[in-house]
């Protein structure tokens, strides 16, 4: 099953749409209501972290199951943006620092506009982030689980976790990324958040099993 698309963007359109969406969903797939409710949950961070991008874009959102009783809900997102507007915007900022990027979803929020910057080399995405997300290229990999219609590549959560926890006893920066997805409602969730890229369009899928 696949719901309706539903336009979004930073002002807060498709909000309620979304929202209602998701109850829907729920409703037709016979969820319980501790599922239905983490599924609302998702939705709404999402929606969180598109209202703090500030940069203006078209996104779509929907959610579908899959064979194997999973719920995936998407976001895709284009942008007319380029690297020397992000960097306009960081410039005007007192420290040049992007004061947004605070918080798991905040940071994929980050990776979402850097790949619309048409950054085509993993080097280039991972010295953005600095601090925590210097740890983004051990999210890193093949795309081989999900159909993503090929996009160039993909950033998975489990494989980010894999990587902090390894590194986490021996490096503070990892240590702190690890206590900060600890403390996220998406981590703590969702069974993994991907990231792919095809062409000027990035998707974002939240994967959660029913």
């Amino acid at each position: 099953m696949q719901t309706n698309k539903i336009e979004v963007d930073k002002s807060g359109r498709g909000r309620e749409e979304v929202l209602n969406e998701t109850s829907k969903f729920a409703l037709y797939n016979e969820l319980d209501k501790k599922t239905s409710f983490h599924l609302r949950l998702l939705a709404e961070e999402t929606l969180g972290m598109i209202n703090a991008i500030t940069e203006d874009f078209k996104a779509l959102f929907w959610l579908e199951t899959t064979g194997e009783n999973t719920c995936l809900l998407h976001l895709t997102v284009h942008t007319d943006m380029d690297y020397e507007k992000k960097q306009h915007f960081m410039d005007v900022s007192a420290n040049h620092e992007n004061m947004a990027a605070r918080g798991f979803m905040a940071k994929i929020g980050e990776m979402i506009k850097d790949a619309l910057f048409n950054l085509n080399e993993y080097a280039n995405i991972q010295t953005e982030y600095g601090g925590p997300l210097l740890y983004g290229s051990m999210g890193m990999g093949d795309i081989e689980s999900i159909n993503t219609n090929s996009m160039i590549y993909m950033w998975s959560m489990k494989r980010y976790q894999d990587g902090l926890s390894e590194n986490r006893e021996e490096d503070q920066e990892a240590s702190e990324a690890w206590d900060e997805l600890e403390k996220s409602i998406v981590a703590s969730i969702a069974d993994d958040v991907l990231v792919g890229i095809r062409g000027d369009e990035v998707e974002l899928i939240i994967e959660k099993k029913l």
